[in-house]
């Protein structure tokens, strides 16, 4: 089992490359638009 804090910074780290995937994508797709 893991610790909370472990649990919360995973979490947080999963949440964050979401997130950069996100907007990897977004950025993407207004670059092949121009």
């Amino acid at each position: 089992m893991m610790k909370p804090s472990s649990y919360s910074t995973l979490t947080m780290v999963v949440c964050l490359i979401y997130l950069m995937s996100k907007w990897i994508n977004t950025y993407f797709e207004l670059l092949s638009s121009i």
